[in-house]
């Protein structure tokens, strides 16, 4: 009788296609008890390695508590690949096993349909505490530049403007005190329905990160249209309405 660590054995020495073919001609009983031996890298190299056809399968027996390690073995661009040959149960798993960062990045350089495809499918969680000043002061000076907005939720600190003709969504980010990094910008740009706004401007009332330059630059190179302004009251204004302008231009 072969032996577990005769099968391990066989599966690290064979090149990543046979490995994950012999993982997957296991007895189902076995191949989760199999992987878990194996360990993130070695699992993650069969992902590279398996049939197009057979990913899924392969994902599934991934058990929960070795998929994150798993996929934090894997570039963005690698998961990327992934997520079009899964069933949409199987790739929400996928992300909601990713650090935040790394679920809004791959996000962002998916394509456009499969973006939204998942971002309708991923649950959508409460917003938690009470409701804000910060987002308030934002409407009244998004209010005073626009003359109007078309709506607002002051919990999400989410308003939707109109400049030159053009929807524009703001989102205020209340977070005085601490940092606003890239991955910040990055969460919020893939948390936005693209669908019916022509550009997005992020407020803060935190301390900007200079990260932040490059994350704005990768997402207009993806095609998102974004800025983000720190903002803490009406003596930024100006800084403010050059923005929604230009954004909108």
């Amino acid at each position: 009788m072969t032996q577990p660590e005769d099968i391990v054995a066989r599966i690290v020495a064979a090149d990543a296609g046979h490995a994950a073919a012999l993982v997957l001609a296991l007895p189902w009983q076995q191949t989760r008890a199999v992987l878990a031996a194996l360990g993130p890298r070695e699992v993650a190299r069969l992902l590279s390695g398996a049939r197009a056809d057979r990913i899924p399968d392969l994902v599934t027996h991934i058990s929960p508590g070795l998929l994150s390690a798993v996929l934090a073995q894997l570039t963005v661009a690698d998961i990327a690949q992934l997520v079009p040959l899964l069933p949409m149960d199987l790739a929400t798993r996928m992300v909601q096993h990713m650090p935040a960062a790394t679920g809004a990045e791959l996000l962002l350089v998916l394509p456009t349909h499969q973006r939204l495809a998942l971002q309708d499918a991923l649950p959508r969680h409460a917003p938690e505490g009470e409701e804000s000043e910060y987002p308030r002061r934002v409407e009244q000076a998004v209010r005073q530049i626009c003359g109007r907005v078309l709506w607002s939720d002051l919990v999400t600190g989410s308003l939707l403007t109109e400049v030159f003709g053009r929807p524009v969504l703001v989102v205020a980010i209340d977070r005085s005190g601490s940092r606003f990094t890239a991955s910040d910008l990055r969460g919020v740009v893939a948390g936005t329905d693209w669908r019916h706004i022509a550009g997005l401007v992020v407020t803060t009332n935190a301390s900007v990160d200079p990260d932040v330059g490059a994350a704005l630059r990768e997402a207009r190179q993806h095609g998102f249209l974004v800025e983000a302004v720190a903002w803490q009251d009406e003596r930024d204004d100006g800084v403010l309405k050059r923005i929604l302008v230009r954004l909108a231009s």
